[in-house]
C-alpha cells in the first residue's frame, strides 16, 4: 500500500446524502419504533424503503445540453428502463456515481479521457437522473451494474463514487473478470458502514435499527457486514487501485478508506484535506486521470 496526501483548503459545508428525505423518514421513526417490536419484518421493509427512496431532482439546463453530447445506451433491466451514455473511442472507462446524484457529475473527466483515446461510458442508477424507478438498494445497485456491464464488456478502468464505489466493486466480486485500473472516490467500505451513516444522520432508535437490519439480511442473502469492499479488492490481484478520500469526511469515514487500502495488495490511498465527500476539486479529476493514463 502506498499512501499519499494533497493538502487542498477548499472546505464547505455539506448536507448528508439523506438530506433531502429526512423531514419525511423522521415522521415515521417514533410510529415504527411501537411497531418494530410487534412487526418486526414490516418495519424494517418500511424504514428500508423510506432510506432507500432518493429524492430525484431535475437535471439543470446545462446537465442536460451535456448528457446530449452522448451515443445514448437505453437497457431494460429488471423491469426498470435504465439510462446510460458514451463518448469516444479506445479502452473504456466505466463511471459509477452515488446518491442522489447523476451521471452529469462526470462532466469534468469526459472531454479530457476523449482527448486522450478513451472510450468513457456512464449510466444513471435506478431511482436516479433519466433513468426509472423509485427506489435503489445496494442489491439493486449491484445487480444493474453487473447487467450493465454485461452490455458493454468488462471495462479497462472503473471509477466509482460514494454508494457507487461500494456498489461497483461489490458486483465484481463474485466475476471472472475486473477492470484494470480501478477508482474509489469517498466510498463506503461496506452495506454497514453506509447504514451506520443513515441511522446516525436519521438518530434511528435502536428498534428501528434492528428491525432494518433484521430486513436487510433477508434483502441481501448475509449480514450487512460480509458485503465488505475490503473482501471483495482482495480478490483483485492484478489490479491497479486508486482510493481517495478525505480526512474530513463526515459521511463516509477516513477509516474505511484505510481499512480497504490495507486490504489490496496493489493500493494507492490519496488522502486529501478540507474538500468533504464529494471530491469535486480540479486536483482530484487530475489525479485520476494520471492514475488511468500512466
Amino acid at each position: 500500500m502506498h499512501v499519499e496526501n494533497l493538502q487542498i483548503a477548499n472546505i464547505a459545508a455539506e448536507k448528508h446524502p439523506l438530506q433531502a428525505q429526512t423531514k419525511n423518514i423522521k415522521r415515521f421513526d417514533a410510529m415504527l419504533q411501537f411497531g418494530s417490536s410487534i412487526f418486526p419484518n414490516l418495519s424494517g421493509w418500511i424504514m428500508s424503503r423510506l432510506i432507500c427512496r432518493p429524492i430525484r431532482r431535475k437535471l439543470a439546463p446545462n446537465n442536460r445540453a451535456f448528457l446530449a453530447t452522448s451515443m445514448p445506451i437505453d437497457l431494460t433491466i429488471q423491469g426498470k428502463k435504465i439510462i446510460g451514455y458514451a463518448w469516444g473511442e479506445g479502452p473504456t472507462v466505466l463511471f459509477v456515481h452515488g446518491w442522489a446524484t447523476h451521471s452529469a457529475t462526470w462532466h469534468p473527466y469526459v472531454a479530457r479521457l476523449v482527448e486522450s483515446g478513451y472510450r468513457v461510458v456512464a449510466f444513471d442508477a435506478p431511482a436516479h437522473g433519466q433513468s426509472g424507478g423509485r427506489v435503489l438498494t445496494p442489491l439493486r445497485y449491484m445487480n444493474v451494474i453487473n447487467a450493465f456491464i454485461e452490455n458493454i464488456e468488462m471495462p479497462y478502468a472503473l471509477v466509482g463514487h460514494s454508494y457507487g464505489a461500494m456498489s461497483a466493486v461489490l458486483s465484481l466480486r463474485n466475476q471472472r473478470d475486473y477492470p484494470a485500473k480501478i477508482v474509489l472516490l469517498g466510498s463506503f467500505e461496506s452495506v454497514h458502514t453506509i447504514f451506520n451513516s443513515c441511522a446516525k444522520h436519521l438518530n434511528l432508535c435502536e428498534e428501528v435499527q434492528k428491525a432494518v437490519k433484521k430486513y436487510a439480511k433477508n434483502m441481501l442473502g448475509g449480514e450487512m457486514e460480509s458485503f465488505s469492499v475490503s473482501q471483495a479488492i482482495k480478490r483483485f490481484s492484478d489490479a491497479q487501485i486508486l482510493i481517495v478520500h478525505d480526512c474530513d469526511d463526515a459521511i463516509a469515514p477516513v477509516n474505511d478508506a484505510w481499512t480497504m487500502a490495507q486490504s489490496a495488495p496493489n493500493a494507492t490511498l490519496l488522502l486529501t484535506n478540507e474538500l468533504g465527500h464529494q471530491l469535486k476539486h480540479p486536483k482530484i479529476v487530475d489525479a485520476v486521470l494520471a492514475f488511468i493514463g500512466k
